[in-house]
């Protein structure tokens, strides 16, 4: 999936532009400059030599879309070693800029990968294959792991077993003790 497809939801949380990359940069090859993903280098593209990197300033944050309302509750996003991919490039950007709590287990996708990928035809084979020609990193601390949750929701076999949701009844437990709060 697409990542910003993910932004869309995270633009009713907040209302500013918000980090969406520590980096993101692209490998300049002149199968790269005849691509779709030129239009992301813009003018840098035009002094950048083959075979060097060049970092897009402008794809490291992302403005909101305007809308008529934002929510403005809690948030809880679950996370675990089964998210990959768009849900981790949701869920880095969500905890780095502190949309809500993040509770489960580390994400199985690290938070600095290949993307933006390009299909050649092998010269001699004739086969396809598809490259990636830029390497973005998410907003986080350590760019070789996935996204740790603020609230770790270990499990063991006897969970799975009884079939017991441990993550939802930390978030359960947490309300009812935001109720008993504002009760008292």
């Amino acid at each position: 999936g697409s990542g910003y497809w993910g932004f869309y939801l995270l633009d009713h949380f907040s209302d500013e532009p918000y980090r969406i990359a520590n980096k993101f940069a692209f490998k300049v090859s002149d199968k790269m400059r005849k691509s779709i993903f030129s239009n992301k280098a813009g003018a840098q593209l035009k002094d950048a030599r083959n075979g060097e990197y060049f970092e897009i300033e402008k794809h490291k944050f992302w403005t909101p879309h305007k809308m008529s309302s934002k929510f403005r509750g809690k948030v809880f996003l679950l996370i675990s070693e089964e998210t990959f991919s768009a849900g981790v490039v949701v869920a880095a950007v969500f905890k780095a800029n502190k949309m809500g709590m993040v509770i489960g287990r580390e994400t199985a996708s690290r938070i600095r990968f290949c993307s933006d990928s390009l299909t050649l035809k092998l010269p001699n084979s004739g086969v396809k294959v598809t490259i990636p020609v830029a390497v973005y990193e998410l907003p986080g601390k350590n760019p070789d792991r996935g996204v740790f949750p603020d609230i770790m929701a270990s499990r063991k076999f006897d969970d799975y077993r009884r079939d017991r949701d441990v993550e939802i009844e930390i978030i359960k437990e947490m309300i009812q003790n935001e109720i008993g709060d504002i009760q008292s």
